[in-house]
């Protein structure tokens, strides 16, 4: 029932299988116009098993990708008549009310679901019987892409980047994201369906990785119907550059339409033209080594479930094992666990020192109390009887004072209350207070006769 490009190329195609009893009611141009025909996109790629790179990463990531239960998606292929495939996007809608895709083939309308897929390719449980897990979201799925390997802590999907993940994760990304999903550039963003079934191949859970294949076909589909609107708002624009509407994701369309002709009466069309299956793109070679680096870079080692006996007696596997103990010794996790300490270390030495030197012309004791300083009376307007200097303090509090001179100071003092008290509140009381001052912090003010 399936063709898989692995092995031949589809001799037998659905026109020359499906033997109608009555011929077809409509001709190509009733069912499409030729001038409404959509060009197929790239995005159609398939994986040729056959073209094996010698690169033990690429092997060991195919062979890992063999023992999944949905590793027909990658392969699976089929020679259709081309109207059926124009037929397939020009009529596709969804039903509002209830939440179905709907298509049609030749007279008859179906409607596109998960289980169809599945059925399509042939897809069955991991483990028979047991219901599907749920695959993880949110902050598991980024946990688990720090835990593989990135140059840098992930704190959204969004920013993953399919390049850098560490191998042999990039390689198997890498062919999920360009067979399933139509991207073409390792800079492309991993969806998070993508990422899920990454997850499901490293922890050999039993997720339904056709409800996730089925979340990326219809996300072509979402895309194939925003470019719709703009193309047709762009032919009523003259000044807009009218751009070409472009089959988003042609991956499944055609094992889709094979498989509901093969279980329904659709008419073959031995005069049609027909989209082969050597039309389809294949994948190219893929590169292994980011822009800018000369070594390949290993984060979490394959767990010993995915390493079969065939893959332990393969003659590339004690290749790889060189690759990773020669390529893991030197890592960016390593590296950056050293290099934060270099870069900041500099800057605490400009830090420890600067204050100090800062600090040296402005003491701390500009703000302690001398010990014979004078109670002040706080008066307004007078800035003039403020504390002595900072310098006159520093001397004066170097001078060490003997119990001996303790009757005179005091003698100062009172003096110079009495002297603030016959003044007044006056403007001439300045030369008596400050004649005071003196008196209290230098005995050699003191009068004659005192000594």
């Amino acid at each position: 029932m399936f063709v898989f490009f692995v092995n031949t190329l589809l001799q037998n195609t659905m026109a020359e299988q499906n033997v109608p009893t009555q011929p077809p009611t409509r001709t190509d141009e009733q069912i499409v116009p030729r001038s409404q025909w959509l060009i197929i996109g790239k995005s159609n790629l398939l994986f040729n098993a056959q073209k094996i790179q010698k690169n033990p990463i690429f092997q060991i990531s195919v062979d890992i990708l063999s023992n999944t239960n949905f590793f027909r998606a990658f392969t699976a292929s089929a020679s259709v008549p081309a109207i059926y495939l124009q037929q397939f996007w020009n009529t596709m809608k969804y039903d509002e009310k209830t939440g179905v895709y709907r298509c049609q083939i030749d007279e008859q309308w179906f409607d596109l679901s998960a289980d169809l897929l599945r059925k399509a390719l042939a897809i069955t449980p991991v483990i028979p019987a047991q219901p599907f897990e749920l695959p993880p979201s949110g902050n598991t799925v980024i946990d688990f892409v720090n835990e593989l390997g990135y140059p840098e802590p992930v704190e959204i999907v969004s920013n993953i980047r399919v390049n850098y993940v560490y191998q042999p994760w990039r390689a198997i990304l890498t062919l999920i994201n360009q067979c399933l999903t139509g991207k073409t550039s390792g800079s492309d963003k991993p969806r998070h369906p993508v990422l899920q079934m990454l997850w499901g191949i490293v922890t050999q859970t039993n997720v339904d990785h056709a409800e996730l294949l089925w979340e990326e076909f219809t996300q072509g589909i979402q895309t194939f119907f925003s470019h719709k609107a703009s193309h047709k708002a762009s032919l009523k624009d003259p000044k807009k550059k009218v751009t070409p509407l472009l089959i988003p994701y042609g991956r499944f369309s055609k094992v889709i339409i094979y498989y509901l002709a093969s279980n329904n009466n659709i008419h073959r069309r031995p005069d049609s033209a027909v989209h082969h299956t050597g039309d389809d793109f294949i994948l190219g070679n893929l590169k292994f080594v980011p822009k800018g680096e000369t070594v390949e870079v290993f984060g979490m080692a394959i767990p010993d479930p995915l390493i079969t006996e065939a893959i332990q007696q393969s003659s590339y596997y004690p290749k790889y094992l060189e690759m990773v103990a020669e390529n893991t010794k030197k890592t960016p996790q390593e590296s950056a666990s050293v290099q934060p300490a270099t870069k900041h270390a500099p800057p605490k030495k400009t830090t420890t020192t600067t204050p100090v030197k800062q600090s040296k012309p402005a003491p701390a004791p500009t703000k302690k109390p001398s010990k014979h300083k004078l109670p002040q009376k706080v008066r307004k307007g007078k800035p003039t009887f403020q504390l002595v200097d900072e310098d006159d303090e520093a001397q004066q509090e170097s001078i060490p004072q003997e119990e001996g001179d303790d009757p005179d100071l005091e003698l100062a003092k009172k003096m110079s209350l009495e002297a603030h008290q016959e003044k007044g509140e006056g403007e001439g009381d300045d030369a008596d207070m400050e004649r005071a001052i003196k008196l209290s912090l230098d005995p050699a003010f003191l009068p004659q006769g005192r000594s």
